[in-house]
């Protein structure tokens, strides 16, 4: 049951990252809303997908693993080990792919605290 959610997390993330991506485009000009606007939606949902799958899931089982020992402050580790993951892109200064993976375990781990609530 825990995997599922985590798939549904993944899902979710990768829209409300595409979205999040889409409106900060249209804040900074970057978009005309054109064929080529969607080209490049697709392709960031796509790879934020991927990421969540082959990334996400590994590091917030792995969250959930250690941080379920510390139940007084679940919450508190579990966001230190997603945002620490979510800097090593950063780490090798990244920072076109940094941010965006950062932003992308920031997300993860908000809807599944909201998600593990419902």
């Amino acid at each position: 049951m825990k995997l599922f959610r985590k798939f549904k997390v993944s899902i979710f993330t990768a829209f409300s990252f595409t979205l999040v991506f889409f409106i900060l485009g249209l804040f900074n000009g970057l978009h005309n809303l054109g064929l080529g606007t969607l080209a490049i939606l697709i392709t960031a949902f796509l790879f934020s997908l991927i990421g969540c799958f082959f990334y996400g899931i590994p590091v917030s089982l792995l969250s959930d693993y250690i941080s379920v020992k510390f139940m007084k402050s679940r919450l508190i580790l579990s966001s230190i080990i997603h945002t620490g993951f979510g800097l090593v892109p950063l780490a090798f200064k990244n920072m076109e792919f940094g941010i965006p993976v950062l932003l992308c375990s920031i997300i993860f781990l908000i809807i599944d605290e909201i998600l593990r609530s419902l």
